[in-house]
């Protein structure tokens, strides 16, 4: 029986003041497709739901756009 699944909820509250619009700057910016966390709730805003059910290598390169996206929101 499983007691778990492939996605990761992530607060990112402290780097916006709209998870939605987080998620679309993440497309945007770094094509990379997240779920805003108000989609599931109005408690999740300050959330995103992102996926890891993908290979290790397409996992690394999203983490390494991520990381990027995040560097480059730091420095504005």
């Amino acid at each position: 029986k499983p007691t778990g699944a492939f996605y990761l909820f992530p607060y990112v509250g402290h780097l916006t003041s709209s998870s939605f619009d987080f998620a679309l700057d993440l497309v945007k910016e770094a094509g990379l497709a997240v779920v805003p966390g108000t989609a599931f709730s109005e408690c999740g805003e300050g959330y995103l739901r992102l996926s890891y059910a993908y290979s290790i290598e397409t996992l690394k390169e999203g983490c390494d756009r991520l990381e990027a996206f995040l560097m480059k929101k730091a420095k504005s």
